[in-house]
């Protein structure tokens, strides 16, 4: 993911659907982790959080480039 992030242009929005089998159901370390793990692009964080379409594995990270 973190290559493609270079083609968008600050401002940007980007939703992630996240896997997440065999964790926890507490993923609210995600929300700060996620950001660093993408790179400097989203040092403002994101946010997860759970669509109705989401399973009980998946959830949804939404974050704006900076």
């Amino acid at each position: 993911m973190r290559p493609l992030l270079r083609h968008l242009l600050p401002g940007a929005w980007v939703v992630l659907t996240l896997k997440m089998r065999g964790s926890s159901r507490d993923r609210s370390r995600w929300e700060t982790e996620l950001p660093q793990l993408l790179g400097r692009e989203f040092e403002g964080g994101g946010k997860l959080i759970w669509l109705l379409s989401n399973t009980d594995f998946e959830t949804t990270f939404v974050g704006q480039i900076t």
